[in-house]
């Protein structure tokens, strides 16, 4: 997965996808938060809905609502991948 800020003051993502698989974005202020790998750590967000793959790389631009809470300034993220 690459990132890179962009002007507008968000995130770009990307990576790429498998053909069918579901895909979700969570997300953290905090990379210590991601240690622990369970659902009921509240500071772990999961950006939604959910999209499906194609079998390419995919972009994905975090800027805050309604993707996600805010726009990043500090932001650590995990990509979940689905069958």
């Amino acid at each position: 997965m690459t990132y890179k800020p962009v002007l507008s003051g968000g995130v770009l993502l990307e990576f790429p996808t498998l053909t069918n698989f579901s895909y979700y974005i969570r997300y953290s202020d905090s990379l210590s938060d991601f240690s622990a790998q369970d659902n009921t750590n509240s500071v772990i967000r999961t950006a939604r809905p959910a999209f499906l793959g194609n079998g390419r790389k995919v972009q994905w631009l975090d800027n805050g609502s309604p993707r996600t809470e805010n726009t990043p300034t500090n932001r650590f993220y995990r990509v979940l991948e689905f069958r």
